[in-house]
């Protein structure tokens, strides 16, 4: 099978190498555009043959030239730094809607043009109280989809850990003004076909895709029978594409050796039975294969398609994403990580066999953003006896990413050189834990670690009982202490089946993810007397206690002076555009106080999830910035100056 996919490429690649390049190689500089566009929040969506709408930031863009000419066609909005959702279901049609979020309300706002973006009008609705009423505390992510003037779809994710995928689909049919609420299996990327067939991307598994026949009103898992052509441990599919003649593609990406990926596109069936949408008996795949001379990004800069559009398969668009970095000595004795991000749109008009480069604002051929980012290991001399005492657990000041399937080995070393990451959350076990992870093993962890890795052990246990959470932990305190108790037994256990941990058990790091709830005594007594059961016994077993919450809820809750605090924390506090961002420290948060767990305790998670591509692999994950206890195998040399973990 594998020389099969294997000969399949090197065939195309002999063949797009008889196609001559579009583009001339020769260096220049453009002009710049007005407004500085952000490869990092860049999206674009096809409106027509030659209509585009490019999204950077807060700020819309429109060319119905292909690019030759852009104008600036964003809405005024009263929101202050808002973020920005575009649909454009028609040439003559497009919505744009704004929202900013605190820790108490929403605000968005909803505009509407039929020309092109030369006036906007609003449009008055509901979806903002909506939202509230549903939403006690912010949300991670938002999504929207118009299909026509009067059928539009929000999803609103909760702000979560990457281990869970919960949210509400807002559905209106009357142009925006009523939205009702729908219950959904997951909270990610969605795309519906019609006002009946939706499809969503399933975090768990990238085998299958959730689909819905009747509007979202109710979901089935779907599982891909891709052709043999395609078969491959490693798929990332996409969401189906409705062309103008309404055929259906699925675009898959094929993940091949160092981690090289191919994209294709299916045709399938979107309402077929579930043993499989694609018609095998007149097969429809088709290449799209960029040549590698078309990018206009640095020689060492590896990158891949982030996004497809096409309206008959012939005419082809697609946005390329990348990032480098590279590592230097810095001063204090740390790294100084200078990395280098980029995006660029190609369009190809003969179904793939010739590509040009699109011009974007600015008569740019590409965006590139440079940044440094810096990771370091305290110096600090400790005697025998706190080395032995800090085990396998060792300070880590940096960047971390957290996902919630552990990536692959070769996608993890593509990242470690090539991103600005340095630590990676592991969700190694609990009740409610919800991707499989079954590749964690103690040998796994051996080989992430000789590749650079730290790890953040994350325990998913019972939840608040005053939440929808499937597990939920008992309202008598008494009971919910012993929960506690219990899920800190297992976490030990499961840290010596991994290796994080001292060969008597002791030692260790595992952080406890106790999702947002909105409080009331009853449930704030039971979360408390949960979290003190769970730090309390890992203190009896010698093991560093950590706990996962949000910004709000630690303070909320007091996990600071329950009988024995966390030895550290993890917190979530979003408000901003998702996103990396160097400059974040873990100090100056909204809700909980700089004067709690000062002495290097701290991680901060301050995005949630969203695409970057390193290395030429991409991925969706949540951003973390640390300054706070991470985990190494036993035996491990990746700390060799330890630091002593103080609660306060």
């Amino acid at each position: 099978m594998k020389n099969r996919i294997i000969l399949t490429t090197i065939i195309m690649f002999l063949l797009m190498s008889l196609i001559p390049f579009d583009l001339a190689m020769a260096q220049f500089n453009p002009p710049q555009a007005q407004n500085e566009l952000d490869p990092t929040d860049l999206d674009f969506g096809l409106i027509g043959d030659d209509e585009l709408w490019l999204k950077s930031g807060s700020e819309l863009y429109y060319t119905q030239n292909a690019g030759t000419e852009w104008s600036m066609i964003s809405p005024e909005t009263s929101l202050v730094g808002p973020y920005l959702l575009v649909s454009y279901p028609a040439s003559d049609l497009g919505f744009a809607l704004y929202l900013t979020q605190t820790e108490t309300t929403v605000e968005v706002e909803i505009y509407k043009t039929s020309s092109q973006g030369r006036m906007w009008s609003d449009v008055t609705g509901n979806l903002e109280e909506k939202i509230n009423q549903q939403f006690d505390h912010p949300f991670g992510e938002i999504q929207m989809q118009w299909l026509d003037e009067k059928n539009a779809m929000v999803l609103v994710k909760e702000s979560t850990s990457s281990n869970f995928s919960m949210g509400t689909l807002f559905v209106s049919t009357d142009s925006g003004k009523r939205w009702s609420a729908k219950e959904v299996p997951v909270a990610e990327n969605f795309v519906f076909l019609d006002q009946k067939v939706g499809f969503m991307l399933n975090p768990a598994d990238s085998q299958s895709l959730y689909r819905s026949l009747n509007g979202g009103k109710s979901w089935t898992l779907l599982e891909l029978d891709l052709p043999e052509i395609l078969d491959s441990s490693l798929i990332e599919p996409g969401l189906p594409i409705k062309l103008a003649d309404r055929r259906v593609y699925l675009p898959v990406k094929i993940i091949e050796g160092e981690n090289q990926g191919f994209d294709f596109l299916v045709r399938i069936e979107p309402k077929a039975s579930p043993k499989s949408m694609i018609q095998f008996d007149n097969l429809d795949v088709i290449p799209i294969l960029p040549s590698s001379g078309q990018k206009q990004f640095s020689s060492n800069s590896a990158n891949q398609i982030s996004k497809i559009q096409t309206q008959d398969v012939q005419d082809l668009w697609v946005s390329l994403a990348g990032g480098e970095c590279q590592n230097l000595l810095a001063a204090d004795g740390g790294i100084d990580i200078t990395c280098e991000s980029n995006w660029q749109l190609l369009r190809s008009q003969s179904g793939g066999l010739g590509w040009d480069t699109v011009s974007l604002p600015g008569e740019l051929t590409s965006i590139t953003k440079n940044f440094t980012a810096n990771a370091q290991l305290p110096e600090i001399d400790l005697d025998e006896k706190q080395v032995q005492l800090a085990g396998v657990v060792g300070n880590f000041v940096g960047h971390a990413f957290d996902k919630c399937e552990i990536p692959t080995l070769s996608q993890l070393q593509r990242w470690y050189t090539s991103s600005p990451y340095r630590a990676v959350n592991l969700y190694i076990g609990g009740v409610s834990r919800f991707c499989s992870n079954a590749a964690l093993s103690a040998s796994y962890l051996q080989s992430m670690n000789l590749q650079g890795w730290r790890f953040i052990p994350t325990w998913v246990g019972h939840q608040a009982p005053c939440t929808n959470y499937k597990y939920p932990f008992p309202y008598d305190v008494n009971q919910a202490y012993q929960y506690g108790v219990n899920n800190a037994n297992q976490a030990r256990a499961k840290l010596i089946e991994l290796g994080l941990s001292n060969p008597d058990g002791s030692g260790g790091i595992v952080y406890l993810d106790l999702e947002h709830f909105a409080y009331s005594s009853s449930c704030s007594a039971a979360a408390r007397a949960y979290a003190n059961g769970w730090t309390t016994r890992l203190s009896q077993l010698g093991i560093y206690s950590g706990l996962y919450s949000t910004s709000s809820g630690i303070t909320d809750n007091r996990y600071f002076d329950i009988g024995k605090p966390p030895s550290a924390v993890w917190i979530a506090e979003w408000y901003r555009t998702p996103g990396f961002r160097p400059d974040e420290t873990v100090w100056g948060l909204r809700y909980l106080s700089d004067y709690y767990w000062v002495y290097h305790q701290r991680i901060v998670q301050y995005s949630g999830g969203h695409s970057e591509t390193w290395g030429g692999v991409k991925m969706d994950v949540d951003c973390n910035v640390a300054d706070g206890p991470t985990a190494v195998p036993y035996g491990s040399q990746q700390y060799r100056r330890w630091f002593p973990i103080i609660s306060k």
